[in-house]
């Protein structure tokens, strides 16, 4: 009788793992079905900008499930996309997510600050430049648009005062 009771046990036991197993191998099966339709939306998003199919591009990207998997380079596509389409304001904020998943990525933050630069930020367009020289001291690129930030901070606050200097002459 205690034999039974023990294979008994010994079945139900096995039935409740495989039960279990199954439940997990399903949920996850689902989890990488997700992460491979991101993937493959990213890269045709990606294919399409590169085509300079930006309203494509765009409307391929915005079918990227909200229970994908983060990745920094789904909301930089679609930043630089949104900036290809002159939409700096929206373009920044898809930038912007995109630092929030990797703050170590050059490219989003370069662009940042041609975004920030597109809305007149010139104080947030050269901040994100010098972000991008603190990771790559050499990039010539950024230290030259840096510069151009500044010089052209400093004539928006010369400006006003030549303006009133010719005003009461």
């Amino acid at each position: 009788m205690v034999k039974i009771k023990k294979t008994i046990l010994l079945a139900m036991l096995g039935i409740a793992t495989a039960v279990g197993g199954g439940l997990y191998y399903q949920q996850q099966s689902e989890q990488e079905q997700l992460a491979t339709r991101a993937q493959h939306i990213l890269a045709r998003g990606i294919a399409l900008y590169e085509e300079d199919r930006y309203g494509e591009a765009l409307q391929m990207l915005e079918t990227m499930p909200a229970q994908a998997p983060p990745d920094w380079h789904f909301p930089y596509y679609k930043g630089m996309v949104l900036v290809q389409l002159k939409d700096y304001e929206r373009a920044a904020g898809h930038l912007e997510e995109s630092i929030v998943l990797d703050s170590t990525q050059i490219a989003p933050l370069f662009a940042l600050g041609v975004t920030y630069f597109k809305l007149g930020k010139l104080g947030l367009s050269k901040s994100y430049f010098a972000a991008v020289l603190k990771i790559d001291p050499e990039n010539e690129e950024a230290r030259g648009l840096m510069d151009t930030m500044a010089s052209l901070e400093r004539m928006q606050v010369e400006q006003p005062e030549q303006a009133v200097e010719s005003d009461g002459g």
